[in-house]
């Protein structure tokens, strides 16, 4: 997780990048649709999704600012991570 002034960065919608601005405003208008169950897990579903761009945008800024790091992708299987040299 980056950390940015003492704060991560994906909690910082100033810092947030399209894909996960995009995800912030739909669980904004989720919670504005009315409460019940299945708007909730809607949320947090979304939240979930959120986590995971934030997840790529970081791994994607870890590997191009160091020539050491292994150059990553997903796999056809979201569930398997690969790792390939340059």
């Amino acid at each position: 997780m980056q950390i940015v002034d003492g704060m991560p960065r994906r909690s910082r919608v100033d810092l947030l990048a399209p894909a996960e601005l995009a995800i912030h405003e739909a669980m904004i208008a989720v919670e504005n649709a009315g409460a019940h169950p299945l708007l909730t897990e809607a949320v947090l579903l979304l939240g979930q999704a959120k986590n995971k761009v934030a997840d790529h945008i970081e791994l994607e800024q870890k590997v191009d600012s160091s020539d050491s790091l292994l150059k990553s992708h997903w796999s056809g299987d979201s569930r398997v991570f690969v790792n390939k040299a340059d």
